[in-house]
Protein backbone atom coordinates (compact mmCIF):
# COMPACT_ATOMS: atom_id res chain seq x y z
CA UNK A 1 0.00 0.00 0.00
CA UNK A 2 1.24 3.52 -0.97
CA UNK A 3 1.61 6.20 1.95
CA UNK A 4 -0.78 7.69 0.26
CA UNK A 5 -3.83 5.11 0.35
CA UNK A 6 -2.40 4.51 4.02
CA UNK A 7 -2.78 8.11 4.96
CA UNK A 8 -6.75 7.68 3.67
CA UNK A 9 -7.44 4.56 5.25
CA UNK A 10 -5.44 4.82 8.62
CA UNK A 11 -6.80 6.36 11.99
CA UNK A 12 -5.45 10.14 12.66
CA UNK A 13 -3.58 10.63 15.73
CA UNK A 14 -6.20 13.73 16.82
CA UNK A 15 -8.47 10.96 17.97
CA UNK A 16 -9.67 11.46 21.57
CA UNK A 17 -10.15 8.86 24.46
CA UNK A 18 -13.62 7.05 24.90
CA UNK A 19 -14.10 5.66 27.79
CA UNK A 20 -15.61 2.03 27.55
CA UNK A 21 -18.87 2.94 30.01
CA UNK A 22 -19.84 5.27 27.34
CA UNK A 23 -20.55 2.14 24.95
CA UNK A 24 -23.93 1.02 25.99
CA UNK A 25 -26.96 -0.35 23.93
CA UNK A 26 -28.19 2.16 21.28
CA UNK A 27 -25.51 4.71 20.67
CA UNK A 28 -23.63 5.47 17.86
CA UNK A 29 -20.93 7.77 17.11
CA UNK A 30 -20.07 10.24 14.19
CA UNK A 31 -17.08 8.81 13.41
CA UNK A 32 -15.46 5.23 13.44
CA UNK A 33 -14.69 4.16 17.33
CA UNK A 34 -11.16 2.34 17.15
CA UNK A 35 -9.61 0.11 20.06
CA UNK A 36 -6.73 1.78 21.87
CA UNK A 37 -4.23 0.91 19.50
CA UNK A 38 -6.03 3.21 17.08
CA UNK A 39 -5.53 0.80 14.40
CA UNK A 40 -8.17 -2.06 14.80
CA UNK A 41 -12.00 -1.11 14.33
CA UNK A 42 -14.76 -1.74 17.24
CA UNK A 43 -17.79 -0.20 16.03
CA UNK A 44 -18.22 2.12 12.59
CA UNK A 45 -19.76 5.27 12.16
CA UNK A 46 -23.68 5.84 12.43
CA UNK A 47 -24.11 1.78 13.61
CA UNK A 48 -25.69 0.98 16.83
CA UNK A 49 -23.99 -0.57 19.57
CA UNK A 50 -25.15 -3.89 20.17
CA UNK A 51 -25.11 -5.96 23.51
CA UNK A 52 -22.74 -7.93 22.28
CA UNK A 53 -20.37 -5.11 21.77
CA UNK A 54 -20.83 -3.99 25.61
CA UNK A 55 -20.31 -7.86 26.39
CA UNK A 56 -17.10 -7.75 24.37
CA UNK A 57 -15.60 -4.88 26.08
CA UNK A 58 -16.33 -6.71 29.74
CA UNK A 59 -14.91 -9.81 28.56
CA UNK A 60 -11.74 -8.63 27.34
CA UNK A 61 -10.71 -6.17 29.91
CA UNK A 62 -11.03 -2.85 27.69
CA UNK A 63 -11.69 0.59 29.65
CA UNK A 64 -10.82 2.87 26.62
CA UNK A 65 -11.46 3.64 23.15
CA UNK A 66 -10.30 6.27 20.29
CA UNK A 67 -12.59 8.35 17.74
CA UNK A 68 -12.54 11.37 15.89
CA UNK A 69 -16.17 11.75 15.77
CA UNK A 70 -18.19 12.69 18.88
CA UNK A 71 -21.63 10.86 20.65
CA UNK A 72 -24.49 10.90 18.40
CA UNK A 73 -27.61 12.47 20.13
CA UNK A 74 -30.83 10.70 19.28
CA UNK A 75 -31.83 13.47 16.76
CA UNK A 76 -28.85 13.09 14.58
CA UNK A 77 -28.81 9.03 14.75
CA UNK A 78 -32.46 9.48 13.45
CA UNK A 79 -31.76 12.04 10.94
CA UNK A 80 -28.55 9.38 9.36
CA UNK A 81 -31.59 7.02 9.48
CA UNK A 82 -33.56 8.56 6.92
CA UNK A 83 -30.73 9.92 4.63
CA UNK A 84 -31.24 7.76 1.48
CA UNK A 85 -27.85 5.16 0.43
CA UNK A 86 -27.27 5.55 -2.97
CA UNK A 87 -26.00 1.97 -3.45
CA UNK A 88 -29.64 0.50 -2.58
CA UNK A 89 -31.48 3.51 -3.85
CA UNK A 90 -33.60 2.71 -7.04
CA UNK A 91 -35.01 4.89 -9.67
CA UNK A 92 -38.40 5.80 -9.41
CA UNK A 93 -39.16 5.90 -13.29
Amino acid sequence: MSELENEKTAPADDMHVIPASAIAVGVRFSEHVYFSDKEHLFLSAGCEAKLYHEEALARWNISTLCSRGHLLSVDEALQGERAPNRATAKRAY
